[in-house]
């Protein structure tokens, strides 16, 4: 099951369907030359990931990135941050595969997902993420628990523990939303997060 950060409006109301189950959602993986360049690069330390909104978050050490947008119009950014010992198993050039969540934790694996604050007018904050999504769970059936946290940005976390055990932490930036997305127990994804710099914020959709 794949859960994404989705935006859409219903009868002039925004919905924040962050978590649309989606079995044949694809994420697309680069040629592994250069998964194999990055790597060796990031084996020396931590390195900077530029994302396309004007932010800078660091790259843990030994992992590597693969970013992309989810939409045809390009606001949906997502990068996914994986171990290289995992993504140099990725098989061949321009490979596509599905990665379950109920792996996260085992393999390491972080999900961000970046969007704007602004859709049609209207101008969504860390309230109305936190209303919207823990409603969705609960309808949804599933156990978890939210936790305030503090970061340099306004932030929240849910713990997910059943049917899957996630960490899933939502960070309001002046211009964007962040979401990311890490199994329980994956420490890497905390200083990460505290790395988060808006250097220079936008909204603008990619070209």
């Amino acid at each position: 099951m794949m859960r994404t950060f989705v935006s859409m409006f219903v009868a002039g109301l925004l919905i924040f369907s962050a978590w649309l189950a989606n079995a044949d959602k694809k994420i697309e993986f680069v040629d592994t030359s250069t998964v194999y360049r990055q790597c060796e690069y990031t084996k020396q330390g931590r390195s900077p990931y530029y994302g396309h909104y004007g932010y800078v978050i660091t790259t843990p050490e030994n992992y590597m990135v693969f970013p992309r947008f989810e939409d045809v119009q390009k606001t949906n950014e997502l990068a996914v941050f994986m171990p290289c010992t995992i993504a140099q198993n990725v098989v061949g050039p321009a490979v596509y595969g599905q990665l379950d969540e109920a792996l996260y934790g085992v393999e390491g694996v972080i999900r961000m997902e970046v969007q704007p604050r602004m859709i049609n007018g209207i101008r969504y904050d860390l309230a109305m993420s936190k209303k919207v999504i823990t409603q969705f769970l609960q309808k949804r059936g599933e156990v978890f628990e939210t936790k305030e946290v503090s970061l340099a940005l306004p932030a929240f976390e849910i713990d997910v523990t059943k049917p899957v055990e996630l960490k899933i932490l939502t960070i309001e930036g002046q211009k964007v939303m962040y979401q990311f997305t890490t199994g329980q127990g994956n420490d890497v994804i905390d200083d990460m997060i505290k790395s988060l710099r808006e250097v220079n914020p936008h909204d603008h959709p990619g070209q």
